[in-house]
């Protein structure tokens, strides 16, 4: 997706100047208006910016992309639209209830988050908060958790559940999806092979890739960590009010 230089593309530079524009996370997208069959008006950074992109995108949603700029043409190319998976005023938890949250046995811990939801459903004060809060419900009577937070640096979706692997020594994973503001979608699945931690995990951004390779060494487990890039990521679960959409 390319989006030719302009005054308005110049005022967007002025304010990332802060950081290389070649290796810029991903940056948040809003619609403004659909041109023509494959061409958008966006909102970045309060600049307005027309792009031709064949993917579709929905007027009135907001994305993350991949925002890069060719000094040479003085062109931007955004690439790797992916929609938020919800909006700040869904995100329920904090980060440290979320950490708490794993402090406490699988079964516990579901337990808990079940009688929260229906107490939060039963003193909803709209239909929106009703919606949303029968969507996480839905989603866990099928044993996908989902829990939306905020943390300093803005709000995030964290999903996961249990996959039983095949074979007498396999043991069972734990199938996850990620969504922060500064990464982007994240999937992949957390296991144990002979009392070891392993993680595979796959990234639609190339910053993002990068940024994380540069932390492994950080990780215990960091000889069990692979890392890849992915055209496409989904959350395992869709918290829509209209369809219920499940990946596995």
């Amino acid at each position: 997706m390319i989006v030719s230089f302009s005054p308005a593309i110049q005022n967007l530079l002025s304010q990332l100047s802060s950081a290389k524009l070649s290796s810029l996370l991903p940056v948040e997208v809003l619609v403004l208006k659909n041109l023509s069959e494959q061409k958008f008006l966006l909102q970045i950074k309060g600049q307005e910016l027309e792009v031709s992109t064949p993917k579709p995108l929905v007027v009135g949603e907001k994305y993350l992309a991949s925002l890069t700029h060719d000094t040479q043409s003085n062109t931007l190319f955004l690439k790797h639209f992916h929609k938020l998976p919800l909006k700040i005023e869904q995100a329920l938890y904090s980060i440290e209830e979320v950490v708490r949250h794993f402090k406490h046995s699988s079964k516990e811990a579901v337990t808990q988050l079940h009688a929260q939801l229906l107490s939060s459903l039963s003193n909803a004060a709209s239909k929106e908060e009703f919606n949303f809060f029968t969507q996480l419900l839905l989603g866990l009577n099928q044993e996908f958790v989902s829990l939306p937070f905020r943390y300093s640096e803005g709000f995030g979706l964290l999903q996961y559940k249990k996959r039983k692997r095949q074979g007498k020594q396999s043991q069972d994973e734990v199938q996850f999806y990620a969504h922060l503001k500064h990464l982007g979608p994240i999937e992949g699945v957390v296991g144990l092979k002979d009392d070891e931690v392993y993680v595979h995990m796959s990234v639609l951004f190339e910053e993002s890739l990068t940024l994380l390779q540069g932390y492994a060494d950080e990780f215990s487990f960091k000889s069990t960590l692979v890392i890849r890039l992915k055209e496409e990521i989904t959350p395992l679960f869709s918290l829509s009010d209209k369809i219920l959409d499940i990946n596995i």
